[in-house]
């Protein structure tokens, strides 16, 4: 399974590489997204992360905005996966289906995971439904040199 994974955010990175060639678009920012517009790659630090009823909640800040993902308890990480270190800069992998409420509009909604509240309208940052590098209180670390900026 870890090994999938791993050729999974290969192959991720792979194609961002290609089509950041292939169009020739330089990217400023802290981020970059996939060619089908599903995942994020972004460099953030983890803030806190905590474990509530068999959830992991984490929480996430780039340069200039902040997130929250959430997982179940249960993965297991292999040899590769290193522990993660709050306030330390990471590569991140994200499931871009984001939920925000920084444009103005009054969304109404609250996430849930185990009957754990993850996010909701009231908080300031963006919520992802999911980071592919990370397992538990581990992470499989992915250079930035491997993404292109």
């Amino acid at each position: 399974m870890m090994e999938r994974m791993k050729d999974f955010i290969k192959f991720l990175c792979i194609t961002v590489l290609w089509v950041s060639c292939a169009t020739g678009k330089g990217v400023a920012t802290d981020y970059v997204e996939d060619s089908m517009g599903n995942f994020l790659f972004v460099d953030a630090r983890f803030t806190k992360i905590e474990f509530v009823n068999n959830v992991y909640i984490y929480h996430i800040k780039a340069s200039d905005w902040e997130g929250v993902f959430a997982s179940k308890d249960g993965c297991t990480a292999d040899k590769a996966a290193r522990a993660i270190e709050l306030n330390k800069n990471y590569l991140l992998i994200l499931r871009k289906e984001e939920i925000d409420n920084l444009r103005g509009g009054k969304l109404e909604t609250t996430v849930s995971l185990n009957l754990v509240p993850i996010w909701n309208s009231e908080m300031k940052s963006k919520f992802f439904m999911d980071c592919v590098n990370v397992c538990g209180r581990k992470i499989y670390e992915i250079k930035s040199a491997d993404v292109p900026r």
